[in-house]
């Protein structure tokens, strides 16, 4: 409607049509806005997870070298249980 708006109503339609250039392009500056906010709650929460991930691995490997060293687990075992779970 905006080439409408220009011809029947002059210097009005044309500034209404630059108002709702302005408008379309707030909604597209929002809209960009909140993805980046969605993108970066999203890598925090990987970054969280990578940390969550690599504090667990150090517990397990804590952990194992317990057992071993008490005799609860033998070097054997652990061999077999490491071989059985990633077999490559």
């Amino acid at each position: 409607m905006g080439w409408g708006r220009t011809l029947l109503l002059g210097d009005i339609g044309t500034q209404l049509n630059v108002n709702d250039v302005e408008r379309d392009l707030d909604q597209v500056k929002q809209y960009l806005q909140n993805e980046q906010a969605e993108h970066q709650t999203e890598v925090a929460a990987i970054n969280s997870l990578i940390k969550e991930n690599q504090d667990l691995k150090l517990y397990i490997a804590t952990l194992i070298r317990l057992l071993v060293s008490k005799n609860v687990l033998s070097q054997a075992e652990l061999g077999r249980l490491v071989n059985l779970l990633d077999p490559s």
